[in-house]
């Protein structure tokens, strides 16, 4: 069954990190000036009703998409409980793909895992199992990977079968599926830091990175620690959210 819901009750909760994250990644806050405004064709939102319209409007995000700034260009890595491939998961033109097929094979010969998705998730791979197929979510890990990812990058559009779809703050960004969790509360920070890693060294511009654990206050010489700031390091944007922050 493939997924990619909007639910009024859980707007709220994902609408501030899913636009803080994006919006950075909009206006180029990690890319160079003009990098990423390929012309292409914009489908028309406004048919039909877009699933996540209430985040957009109160992001005031039309706005930046009116200037050309729909992420194209620019790769999102999702570390959470992973990302199911769906039709809304979409790239209008794969032309405007930083990572193309060719650099997505290259960088998974080198690593020696990792698979190719579709142009909108050229990277996927289960850390917790380390498994490059067991990458989509499931009724035990939970569908809040799926549900970020939907809020930053799904690209739906309105056909005469479907009238209901989503589209997130950045529709025209790629996507890097690493899951870190398989049920709620068991990431590994060794897992997670190799996320990260690998997240830096696949070119992400932004790492949004979601856990049931808690946060703590550590030493950067903790390694999940240190992986943040080797992200950051490199100009990499990293949105972290958790049950306790501090």
């Amino acid at each position: 069954m493939k997924r990619l819901c909007i639910k009024k009750g859980f707007i709220g909760v994902f609408v501030s990190a899913g636009i803080l994250l994006t919006l950075g990644l909009l206006i180029g806050f990690s890319s160079p000036v003009g990098a990423g405004r390929v012309s292409i064709d914009l489908p028309v939102y406004a048919k039909g009703r877009n699933e996540n319209q209430a985040a957009i409007d109160k992001g005031n995000v039309p706005k930046l998409w009116q200037s050309g700034n729909r992420g194209q260009g620019m790769v999102v890595a999702v570390i959470d409980t992973g990302i199911q491939p769906h039709k809304d998961f979409r790239l209008t033109s794969p032309g405007t793909a930083k990572i193309s097929r060719a650099d997505a094979q290259r960088m998974i010969a080198q690593k020696g895992y990792g698979r190719y998705v579709n142009s909108k998730i050229p990277f996927a791979y289960n850390y917790t199992s380390n498994s490059n197929q067991a990458t989509e979510p499931d009724d035990v890990s939970g569908f809040h990977g799926q549900h970020v990812a939907g809020i930053i990058a799904a690209n739906g559009r309105y056909t005469k079968k479907q009238h209901e779809y989503v589209v997130g703050v950045a529709p025209e960004a790629q996507l890097l599926d690493l899951r870190v969790s398989d049920m709620i509360d068991d990431e590994n920070k060794n897992d997670v830091a190799r996320a990260i890693h690998d997240a830096v060294d696949l070119g992400a511009n932004v790492i949004s990175i979601s856990l049931g654990i808690s946060l703590p206050n550590q030493s950067f010489t903790d390694e999940e620690q240190a992986a943040v700031q080797y992200a950051i390091n490199h100009g990499v944007f990293v949105s972290l959210a958790g049950r306790q922050l501090w």
